[in-house]
């Protein structure tokens, strides 16, 4: 998301973002500026840019190494609706994933670009459809299958505060904040091009509906408000 919300729905690898982007929070914000101070002030570095799309748990642990983002998924399976709709692609990678291309691309002796998405692409993303099969499987209920509904943050906001009994009082505080947040950045729909990296020989990442399951068994019965501790401490 460094490269500002206008990007979408697809990016290439080789958009370049207009001098002024308008960002949904500052920390992509400050991606995007430390790229440029570094290509600026340090010319003779011999960088190499990666970036990860939204990673989500461990493709084997699930969300044993860290619960973050994932509890936005459950929630929209708790709430029946979000800010996406049920068939739009959503790009999420597993950790290991990243890892293992950050490595892959360290040793090659010669790299044909100085910049890449660590993505799912078109070929590897999800739909919300596929994930909420895949949560339905890993937490034993069944999937919402066509009662989900996309809803404005609006019509979200007055859910959480009328739901009852799914999250106690400080969680209904601390997701009204994340909402506006997350909600945000699901409406951009955007998928982000991959082929630098498969070119360079990557693999295909695993799809986040082939592993939710495991991160739905991962965290069953951990409160709401200790999944949302990674993304707000």
């Amino acid at each position: 998301m460094a490269c500002g919300p206008q990007a979408g729905p697809f990016v290439a690898e080789d958009y370049v973002p207009p001098d002024e982007v308008t960002h949904i929070v500052p920390y992509t914000r400050t991606k995007m500026e430390i790229e440029r101070l570094l290509r600026e002030q340090l010319p003779s570095l011999p960088l190499v840019v990666l970036r990860p799309s939204i990673v989500v748990g461990d493709s084997r642990f699930g969300c044993g190494p860290s619960y973050s983002i994932f509890w936005v998924f459950r929630l929209a399976q708790i709430l029946e609706q979000f800010t996406y709709d049920l068939d739009d692609p959503i790009d999420v990678i597993p950790v290991d994933y990243v890892a293992e291309a950050v490595v892959h691309l360290m040793q090659k002796p010669v790299l044909r670009h100085d910049f890449y998405h660590i993505s799912a692409g078109k070929q590897c993303a999800s739909t919300f459809r596929e994930i909420d099969r895949a949560l339905a499987d890993g937490f034993a209920v069944a999937p919402l299958g066509d009662r989900y509904r996309r809803a404005s943050l609006e019509q979200i906001t007055r859910r959480v505060l009328h739901i009852e009994g799914a999250f106690n009082p400080g969680e209904k505080r601390l997701l009204l904040k994340a909402i506006r947040l997350y909600g945000a950045f699901a409406e951009l729909k955007m998928v982000f091009d991959n082929g630098r990296l498969l070119g360079e020989g990557m693999g295909l990442p695993p799809r986040f509906s082939d592993y939710a399951n495991v991160c739905a068994r991962s965290c069953d019965g951990i409160p709401m408000s200790m999944q949302m501790a990674a993304d707000f401490k």
